[in-house]
């Protein structure tokens, strides 16, 4: 009896959802590209999510795959054989990066998979333990990374704000260069003086330090109200290094969506963003997406804000007539209308420009 090909097309759906999911983390892994410090938690997200997924596509198939009990058997010795050796290896790569003081954990989770003994419980037909070790093992390395990434967190943390530290001095020293009132700037973007904010930052260091890694991601909030501020005297800073268009040019800017891409029955969507200064004077944006906000019309007709895609908080630049292409990511978005909208500034005073694009998910 063959399968439905609604149930090959159910499989193959979810198949795709999780494809999709391991490839994003796949990229972000690989370009390293943390810019905020929460980017991986993200990362860690998609690839659990994905793995999910494939489990379902699996048990979509599981019912029209039985067999005999004998050759079931047979086929969950040898799956679980794979796994543990797996399971091994996945060990071994991260002992290269676990502290010391978490090999210990990863030592007992190896000490549940010796192949001998596992190979010994499979022969005896005792599948449930033989998972059952497996299981404990892979617990074992989750617990262990949830400590390393505890006991990162304030380094990561530390290095982000030394970090905001050379772009903050960065800052001072090219309006001094400039010849501006560096006192007079700072108060106009609700700083004292150029020590203020060094001084918060040294505050903040002290705090983490005090609450050492098991609190410390607790101070993640006051650590992006920092960046965020520092992104403010950017903005201001940009106005002030930006030439005078002395009225000339016209400001423009546009936004379409290339291509719309649903994974999964509407679980997952792909937009294809392209943005375009059709004008005919510089624009800066406050970030890599291009101020890119998706937008969801709600009750009466508002628009409403919806998502915003993770970006490095760095200033770009589009040229006239230069175009920039923008993937965003949707997960389990409801039915309805939607916008992306993007924004930039021009001219010394940092004036904004605008724009829109509507879509449908039905």
């Amino acid at each position: 009896m063959g399968i439905d090909d609604n149930i090959i097309a159910e499989a193959e759906n979810l198949y795709g959802e999780g494809k999709a999911l391991l490839s994003q983390a796949e990229v972000a892994i690989q370009e390293r590209n943390y810019g905020e410090v929460m980017n991986l938690t993200e990362v860690m997200n998609l690839t659990i999510n994905a793995m999910e997924k494939f489990r379902e596509a699996r048990m979509v198939l599981a019912p029209f795959f039985e067999r005999d009990e004998e050759a079931e058997k047979f086929i969950k010795a040898q799956g679980l054989l794979v796994a543990a050796n797996r399971t091994l290896e996945r060990i071994e790569r991260l002992e290269n990066y676990l502290l010391p003081k978490l090999q210990e954990t990863l030592e007992g989770a190896k000490s549940l998979l010796n192949i001998d003994e596992m190979t010994a419980l499979l022969q005896e037909g005792n599948v449930s333990e033989a998972a059952h070790r497996i299981a404990e093992a892979n617990r074992l390395i989750c617990q262990a990374l949830r400590s390393m990434i505890e006991e990162v967190t304030p380094k990561r943390m530390e290095r982000f704000m030394e970090r905001l530290r050379e772009r903050y001095e960065s800052l001072i020293d090219k309006l001094q260069g400039m010849g501006v009132d560096v006192t007079e700037f700072l108060n106009n973007t609700g700083f004292k003086n150029k020590h203020e904010f060094q001084e918060r930052m040294q505050h903040l260091k002290d705090a983490i330090k005090a609450a050492g890694p098991g609190s410390a991601k607790g101070l993640m909030g006051q650590l992006m109200s920092l960046a965020n501020g520092l992104r403010k005297l950017e903005r201001m800073g940009e106005s002030v290094f930006t030439a005078p268009s002395e009225g000339k040019g016209t400001p423009a800017l546009s936004v379409e969506i290339k291509e719309k891409k649903v994974v999964g029955n509407l679980r997952v969507v792909f937009l294809d963003v392209v943005v375009k200064n059709v004008g005919d004077v510089r624009l800066r944006f406050q970030n890599s997406a291009y101020g890119l906000t998706i937008e969801r019309k709600g009750e009466g007709g508002t628009w409403e804000f919806y998502y915003s895609p993770i970006s490095a908080q760095v200033i770009v630049f589009l040229e006239p007539m230069q175009t920039a292409h923008i993937t965003v990511m949707l997960r389990q978005p409801q039915p309805g209308e939607y916008r992306v909208h993007v924004q930039g500034f021009y001219g010394e005073n940092g004036q904004p420009v605008e724009a829109v694009a509507e879509f449908t998910l039905p």
